[in-house]
């Protein structure tokens, strides 16, 4: 017989999750090394003149990308796929960041018809700080990259300055490096990722990927994350402490860090130098990235795992949810909002014996949660109730030392929670000699 399970919800009490072709580069794959003690820079511009400017390309999603050091993945003067430095801006285009693109270039350089889609940015400096339209990016002749805003103040550096940086580049497989005179980096986005994880890239022990807030809101989701420990992968909800709802554990040996990687063929966890210490995710069909194009993988604002494939005219397509067959559709943290409960990937407020006592945020879009029907604050602890729903369960039942083993019955499991202003659900499971209790704030 399977556990029972009850999820008792603190009634009036806060959320208990929080809301879940025009363009030219630049001449030259690399900028004006920083060895010759001349700085370069680059105004960020819609216009198509002035020191620095380049042309721009709009795409059918309302965005525009402004684009330099174009570096073809097939080598110089080759068509097809490309990656890029470039600045990147949605309609109306006040708010402007700095990234590393995927583009589609023509023979002479100049991007085709196939960038029609959806711009495809794989790393990005500043997405919780964008820039006004004439700010400026600088490689100094110190040899740091530094950007400012339209009056000069500053947002993000690759604080390299004075460590022997002699040029800048993009590589073929999507990295913006800044190297020394024995080309060796000195800087590196592969090792400040943000959402995405290209092929060759490593996702280190103690490194994110941070999902972006939305398709359409490129500043960051700072509530779910991917990261690596020792001991493998896991997918979590920030909160104090983190709450988990995906892990794959693997077998450690060595001093070297765990990371995972994307291979031609599937995503790995590597946790030493030996053959023998690989773990792939089971991704329910074959990774084949090298057949027909290039793909990567990104972490979405609902905390999916996908992987993107380019299809020549098809351009880019969601190939694979790679969590798919291991995490159930309702069992992703937001995947209806705050104090929404999920079945059958259907969405719905808390009911029990015909009783309202949440409404939902929005009628058209039930996915965004619920609200308490009636507010409170912790100074009426006094007045909480628990509002008991049978046969549910939680997210992050996965992870057991979230419960607090001396919680032996539901009662327990209530008070302890009313007792805890902090407390906004408890998750209580048993069956057999097994209790567990786990309170949500």
């Amino acid at each position: 017989m399977p556990p029972s399970t009850f999820l008792c919800l603190l009634l009036a009490a806060a959320p208990l999750l929080a809301p879940a072709g025009r363009v030219h580069a630049q001449g030259g794959f690399f900028p004006t090394p920083a060895s010759t003690k001349v700085s370069t820079s680059w105004t960020i511009s819609l216009k198509a003149d002035g020191h620095g400017a380049q042309q721009h390309f709009g795409y059918m999603d309302g965005m525009s990308v402004s684009v330099f050091l174009l570096q073809s993945v097939h080598g110089p003067t080759q068509e097809g796929l490309c990656f890029a430095a470039c600045f990147y801006c949605t309609d109306p285009c006040t708010d402007f960041y700095f990234g590393v693109c995927i583009l589609q270039v023509d023979s002479s350089g100049f991007l085709s018809w196939p960038n029609a889609g959806t711009l495809q940015v794989v790393w990005s400096a500043n997405r919780d700080r964008a820039v006004r339209e004439n700010a400026t990016l600088s490689f100094t002749a110190s040899g740091d990259l530094l950007l400012r805003d339209t009056h000069g103040s500053f947002v993000w550096s690759t604080n390299t300055s004075n460590q022997s940086v002699a040029g800048m580049t993009v590589t073929k497989s999507g990295n913006l490096v800044l190297f020394d005179g024995k080309n060796l980096p000195v800087w590196q986005s592969f090792s400040h990722p943000t959402d995405c994880l290209l092929p060759g890239q490593q996702l280190v022990e103690g490194m994110r990927l941070t999902p972006n807030a939305s398709a359409t809101n490129w500043t960051s989701n700072s509530q779910l994350y991917v990261t690596v420990r020792a001991d493998g992968l896991y997918a979590l909800v920030e909160s104090s402490p983190p709450q988990l709802y995906y892990q794959k554990t693997v077998p450690k040996s060595g001093n070297r860090k765990t990371y995972m990687t994307l291979t031609n063929d599937s995503v790995a966890i590597f946790t030493s130098s030996s053959s023998d210490n690989v773990s792939t995710l089971e991704t329910g069909s074959t990774i084949n990235i090298t057949a027909g194009g290039m793909g990567y993988i990104r972490l979405e604002s609902d905390g999916h795992l996908k992987l993107y494939k380019h299809k020549g005219i098809d351009g880019w397509v969601m190939v694979q949810d790679i969590l798919k067959g291991q995490v159930d559709d309702c069992a992703y943290p937001t995947v209806c909002g705050e104090y929404g409960i999920c079945n059958n990937g259907q969405c719905t407020c808390p009911i029990v014996n015909s009783s309202t006592y949440f409404k939902q945020i929005d009628d058209r879009r039930i996915n965004l949660g619920c609200a308490p029907v009636t507010p409170i604050s912790c100074a009426s602890m006094q007045d909480h109730q628990l509002l008991a729903l049978s046969n549910a369960s939680y997210f992050n039942y996965v992870d057991s030392r979230a419960a607090l083993p001396q919680m032996i019955d539901e009662e327990s499991c209530k008070k302890a929670c009313l007792q805890n202003c902090s407390c906004k659900a408890a998750f209580f499971q048993y069956g057999g000699a097994d209790h567990t209790a786990t309170p949500k704030s």
